[in-house]
């Protein structure tokens, strides 16, 4: 029982870098189409 209780917060660990990993990725992501749209918009 101990090895599953481990093993899930193992996983619970895995799964929370997971989250920050997407968040920084949404983040580059919204950086960049705002900076694709106010170019686009200059152009224009």
């Amino acid at each position: 029982m101990n090895l599953w209780s481990e093993e899930l917060d193992q996983m619970d660990e895995i799964l929370d870098g997971i989250q920050v990993t997407l968040d920084n990725l949404n983040d580059i992501i919204q950086e960049m189409e705002d900076d694709y749209y106010f170019i686009y918009w200059r152009i224009n």
